[in-house]
């Protein structure tokens, strides 16, 4: 068997001297023998650093920078990390996050005398809890300019409310109307109600639209038992002409109509608010019947008079 050490052609010319009364199938294989050969004895030898006779290690040359940079543009240090796997070391990326894991399990294993953890100042904080911050920062402050845009009257108003309405969609203007006057002035789980049973077709609109408000406004802090639509009205969208046919070849123009509901939803009277004030109405419905609607609060003094008096 030829030494390890000699180069690819010295190898390949060695088996074809050995093999030149065989067949050319035979040649090959001995050729392919070689070339693993080589290919192993460059790689078991390629892994071990050469060192100098007083054990430091050679600074490379500009050769082999050169191979090093284009081998990890090609392969993304897969060399290098399959050569510290096979050493049985740690790459560096795997050695950072071991440390990030140490870091994190450190200020998660601190707590304090009543048992809580301490995340604050006094334990460590990864970098990946503080981008973990940052984002949620981030989507916080999203979340409040969202808001903010949506809300209706203006940062001056007095008490919260919260305005949403539909996009354009197929439908009469004269024909939203009548919905928009059957949730106006309603409770906002009342209104769904209505158009729940419905049995018009832009009910199913309408009703998405609310339940869609209702979680909008709940989520700007509006008690859910107090939301009232407190109004409701259409507005005009485009309107597409086309062809109407008609006899004798005759033509008019229909109309295709689009329009939108808009809501504003305001903190109003609770329902036990509501009964309340009927039951107090009706008391004082009763008692005004009761003394057939007058009474007399203050009486006058009876005055004794003559007997001229009629």
């Amino acid at each position: 068997m030829p030494s390890p050490a000699r180069s690819l052609p010295a190898l390949v010319n060695h088996a074809a001297a050995s093999s030149s009364s065989s067949s050319s199938r035979t040649i090959a294989r001995a050729t392919t023998v070689a070339v693993q050969q080589q290919r192993s004895f460059s790689s078991s030898h390629s892994s071990a650093a050469p060192r100098r006779v007083d054990g430091s290690t050679p600074k490379p040359t500009l050769t082999q920078r050169m191979l090093d940079a284009g081998r990890k543009a090609l392969f993304g240090g897969r060399r290098e990390r399959e050569e510290l796997a096979r050493e049985g070391g740690l790459t560096p990326e795997s050695y950072r996050r071991l440390e990030e894991d140490r870091r994190r399990a450190s200020a998660l294993a601190s707590v304090d005398a009543s048992g809580d953890s301490l995340l604050g100042e006094e334990s460590e904080r990864t970098e990946v809890d503080l981008k973990m911050q940052r984002l949620m920062q981030r989507v916080k402050d999203k979340q409040e300019k969202r808001l903010a845009r949506k809300r209706w009257g203006g940062s001056g108003a007095k008490e919260l409310e919260h305005k949403y309405s539909t996009a354009d969609f197929r439908i009469s203007p004269r024909k939203l109307q009548d919905l928009a006057d059957q949730i106006g002035g309603k409770p906002i789980d009342y209104a769904i109600l209505q158009m729940q049973f419905s049995q018009k077709d832009a009910s199913s609109r309408i009703l998405s639209t609310l339940a869609l408000a209702r979680d909008h406004a709940i989520a700007k802090g509006m008690e859910r038992s107090r939301i009232v639509v407190s109004e409701a009205w259409v507005g005009k969208g485009t309107v597409l002409p086309r062809i109407e046919w008609k006899g004798r070849m005759r033509t008019g123009v229909r109309h295709h109509r689009f329009s939108r509901l808009s809501v504003v939803l305001r903190q109003g009277k609770t329902e036990e608010q509501v009964k309340k004030e009927k039951i107090e109405k009706a008391q004082r419905i009763v008692r005004s019947i009761g003394h057939g609607g007058v009474a007399r609060l203050h009486r006058p003094e009876s005055v004794s008079r003559g007997p001229w008096a009629y």
